[in-house]
This record gives C-alpha cells, sequence and structure tokens, in this order.
C-alpha cells in the first residue's frame, strides 16, 4: 500500500527553493504539496480565477477570490510567494537563488528548459492529460531531464479521475529521489502505474 515516508525523508526539501510555472491544478497543487514539504516556493502565473476554476483548485470557494489572479489567492492562503506574470519572460532578474523549476504550463517548450538553466536551477515538468476517447488520465513527472510532451506509459489502465494532487504527491516524491541521488528522474502514466512504481522505488530503498 502506498503510504507516507517518515518525517526524517521531508528533510531533503527543506533547503531548496522552486519556481512554480503555471498556476492551474498542477501548479497550485504542486505549489501546495512543496510547501507543505518543507521547500520555499514561488509561483509565477498571470490568469485570474474563474468560478468553475474552484473544482479542481485548493482554494476556499469564496465568491470574493473570482477575477484575482491566482498567486494573490495563493499568498493570501497560504504564505506562498507569487509572481503575476508569464515564465520564462516575466521572470524577474533578482528573483534570487533557485534550485528547480517546476513547469506546470499547457505547453512546455524547450525555451522553458533553457530559461532554467539560465536561472541555474534544474528543470523538472509536472503535466496531466486526459486522452479521449478512453479518457485514460495520464500523469508525467520528470526531473533533471527535458521531457515535453507525454511520453507512452508502460501501462495503459483506465482511470476515471485523476486529481492534480495525485500529481503533486507524485512530483514531491520524485525531487526527493532527486535530491537524494542526483539521477534524473522520469515518471510517465496512469495513477495506478504510477504509484506502483513509486511502492517498488520505496521497497528498493
Amino acid at each position: 500500500m502506498y503510504a507516507p515516508r517518515p518525517i526524517e525523508d521531508q528533510q531533503p526539501l527543506r533547503h531548496i527553493r522552486v519556481l512554480v510555472a503555471g498556476g492551474g491544478g498542477a501548479g497550485m497543487w504542486s505549489a501546495l504539496a512543496l510547501r507543505c514539504a518543507g521547500a520555499k516556493v514561488v509561483v509565477i502565473d498571470d490568469d485570474r480565477i474563474e468560478e468553475k476554476n474552484f473544482v479542481r483548485l485548493p482554494l476556499p470557494a469564496r465568491r470574493e477570490l473570482v477575477g484575482r489572479h491566482k498567486v494573490e489567492a495563493l499568498r493570501e492562503s497560504f504564505d506562498i510567494e507569487g509572481i503575476i506574470g508569464r515564465y520564462p519572460n516575466d521572470v524577474p532578474s533578482d528573483i534570487g537563488k533557485l534550485d528547480y523549476v517546476v513547469d506546470c504550463t499547457d505547453q512546455p517548450r524547450a525555451e522553458h528548459f533553457a530559461a532554467a538553466q539560465e536561472l541555474g536551477a534544474v528543470y523538472a515538468r509536472a503535466g496531466y492529460d486526459a486522452r479521449e476517447p478512453r479518457r485514460r488520465q495520464m500523469i508525467t513527472v520528470a526531473v533533471g531531464v527535458p521531457v515535453f510532451g507525454n511520453p507512452e506509459p508502460g501501462y495503459t489502465a483506465p482511470v476515471w479521475v485523476a486529481a492534480p494532487a495525485v500529481l503533486a504527491g507524485v512530483l514531491v516524491e520524485a525531487l526527493r529521489f532527486h535530491e537524494r541521488t542526483g539521477e534524473p528522474v522520469v515518471l510517465s502514466g496512469t495513477v495506478e502505474y504510477i504509484l506502483a512504481v513509486l511502492e517498488g522505488q520505496r521497497r528498493a530503498l
């Protein structure tokens, strides 16, 4: 059974600072999970909250939040630093030291990887994709290696609901592994497949 790691395994992320590019479902859940795991987090996004967003975002469903920037709501609700803008063009020159850039944008591109390198950060990708007509919810997490699409998974069991929260948990686990080993990480597949892979790694450690 997949279970949280003991508290000492939180240590690898307490010293890192992460820029999350994109404040949608993947980005906001990833930012929250990383913050809870001890990392310092900055989110860059220029989108505003719509009423329909409350279904998939970890925000209180308050009407007064509608129309406000997502990063403002994140800062007020969870004390997560925010930049109103788009990655990579609007990253300020004085952003400071970054250990990782997590690309949660809808269209990750090679220039996103290059921008992370210029910032002196490890590039990571976190995204999910509901594919029709089978609606197989696919998640992709890659750390330390440029992955811009959704590679074919090794397992194709259908999953009808894939919460961005699951993706965020996998991202945290992948960053922990990268911090401990320095090795690149690529995980892509259905939720069941990814959790099975993580459980296998857990038993091997």
